[in-house]
């Protein structure tokens, strides 16, 4: 059984501006990262499957106590 497997990792920069210029904005807290593993399959010559769970991490996420 013959199956493909790859790992795909990036990160981004949010670049728009804060919405809470009040509060301490740090660099680190415009960061995205994102995981994701891809398995594929050829079951047939018209049937290929493939499967890529993915994780996306944000440094920074609005809590309820800043509602």
């Amino acid at each position: 059984m013959p199956l493909t497997a790859a790992v795909f990792a990036s990160t981004a920069v949010q670049t728009l501006k804060w919405q809470n210029p009040g509060r301490e904005n740090y660099f680190s807290s415009r960061l995205y990262y994102t995981f994701q593993m891809i398995l594929g399959r050829k079951f047939s010559e018209g049937l290929t499957l493939q499967l890529s769970p993915t994780v996306v991490h944000r440094n920074l996420v609005e809590t309820s106590a800043e509602h």
